[in-house]
């Protein structure tokens, strides 16, 4: 314990030598400062490229959206159609088979009936 009281200015001197050299060599140098700005910009750079993507995603999205609901409206809408269509269809089929059995009897009734002869 005496040597160490005899010597703490010495010990403190050295302690104070190693942490300075273990900073000064640790420490980056200034191309690697430069180095190390140069990437952080272009990672912010980046970032900002990412985020802007990232919004026309949104909006992309919110189109095609959009679209499949408009998609979903005409396909109701042709659905509709397609049903009136076979209901016409019937009905003139339909008709069509009566007018096939009309006799002659019955084609001027019907004349004379529609245009009041």
């Amino acid at each position: 314990m005496t040597v160490v009281k005899q010597y703490w200015h010495v010990i403190i001197i050295a302690i104070l030598l190693i942490i300075l050299a273990v900073s000064t060599i640790t420490r980056p140098s200034p191309a690697d400062a430069v180095k190390e700005y140069k990437l952080q910009q272009k990672v912010d750079s980046l970032n900002v490229v990412i985020k802007t993507h990232a919004e026309a995603r949104n909006i992309y999205l919110q189109n095609i959206d959009s679209l499949n609901q408009s998609i979903s409206r005409l396909q109701y809408s042709i659905d509709s159609t397609q049903i009136v269509i076979k209901d016409l269809k019937e009905d003139y089929n339909e008709t069509l088979e009566t007018i096939s059995n009309f006799n002659t009897n019955d084609i001027t009734e019907f004349f004379s009936k529609r245009y009041g002869n």
